[in-house]
């Protein structure tokens, strides 16, 4: 779009932008894993760099100048990142409404801008759409399937008093424990129906709920390092769509609300997952018509997962 004779003073676009990422802020289900600035400004590809298999270390009996040089592999993964962006219209006639800070542009699409943080923390998840198509991969497509949660481990109907606990065990045990005793508490995600089975009394043991038995043994200040997870958040948001390529590695299926749950499990370390951003929300371009004032807004990112030990998704999970 041609950018010319913006109608409005500079700090109306500047409210509109802060609105759009305070609503991101402030209600984010992503904002706790990490990000990575992609530079140059709005690339559309992203290398990461894998330091692998490094060998640095020799044993001697008495120290020596010689001795072989300290080596590391550099694997690269190419990543793709996608723009979503939103249209603004102001008719003409109310341009003169918005020349002071008496009424403000962010106020009047406030609605919008709620709606674009809500699609670009989704988006994450479940990758950039466009007309239906899905353009990328978010974090469940690019995350391992945990199969067989429940107790008996031959599927994932769960059934009895500990199998919400056993499950999240399971989930923890299938990401190296390399990446959980060297990296931040673990995020858990579970979607909201199994959240109200976690305080279901018919889902409880003669002491504790599932919720308290798991906030006793893996969330308490006491639970073991390596096997803490953080945060839970819960969200919807987890549940496959009818446009996932994969719901998961191993995983081909789609979520009715209500009736799957899921669990995700997540690494919080940018060596391992990351939400690349190369365009934070920003205005792409302007332009007056003859009855409109039209802006278009946008930010190009993606969910990236560097290796899928560290993220780690169910497969649907069911009641019995």
């Amino acid at each position: 779009m041609v950018d010319y004779n913006s109608p409005f003073p500079d700090f109306q676009y500047r409210k509109i932008a802060e609105t759009a990422v305070a609503y991101y802020q402030e209600n984010p289900k992503t904002q706790l894993i990490p990000f990575i600035q992609v530079l140059p400004t709005d690339s559309q590809e992203y290398t990461h760099i894998d330091l692998t298999d490094p060998d640095v270390s020799q044993g001697v009996l008495e120290w020596s100048e010689k001795g072989k040089m300290a080596e590391i592999d550099h694997e690269g993964q190419k990543f793709d990142l996608r723009g979503l962006q939103m249209h603004l219209w102001t008719p003409k006639e109310q341009i003169p409404s918005y020349q002071s800070d008496k009424m403000w542009l962010a106020d009047k699409n406030r609605a919008k801008l709620a709606k674009f943080a809500s699609d670009m923390d989704n988006a994450f998840l479940h990758g950039v759409l466009a007309d239906g198509i899905q353009l990328h991969e978010g974090f469940l497509g690019q995350a391992n399937c945990v199969e067989d949660l429940a107790l008996d481990d031959t599927d994932s109907v769960l059934t009895g008093a500990t199998d919400v606990y056993h499950a999240m065990n399971k989930m923890i045990d299938q990401i190296p424990f390399e990446m959980r005793e060297s990296a931040p508490a673990m995020l858990c995600y579970v979607s909201e129906n199994l959240a109200s089975k976690l305080i279901d009394p018919g889902f409880m043991t003669q002491t504790y709920t599932q919720w308290e038995l798991v906030k006793k043994n893996l969330q308490a200040e006491n639970a073991m390092p390596s096997r803490k997870i953080g945060q839970f958040v819960v969200t919807n948001k987890i549940l496959c769509q009818d446009y996932d390529d994969t719901s998961g590695t191993g995983a081909d299926e789609t979520d009715t609300k209500g009736t799957h749950d899921r669990i995700l499990m997540i690494v919080p370390d940018d060596r391992y997952v990351a939400r690349l951003i190369s365009r934070a929300f920003d205005r792409l371009g302007e332009e007056n018509s003859m009855f409109y004032n039209h802006q278009v807004w946008g930010s190009r990112f993606r969910g990236a997962v560097f290796d899928s030990g560290a993220v780690q998704l169910s497969e649907q999970i069911t009641w019995a």
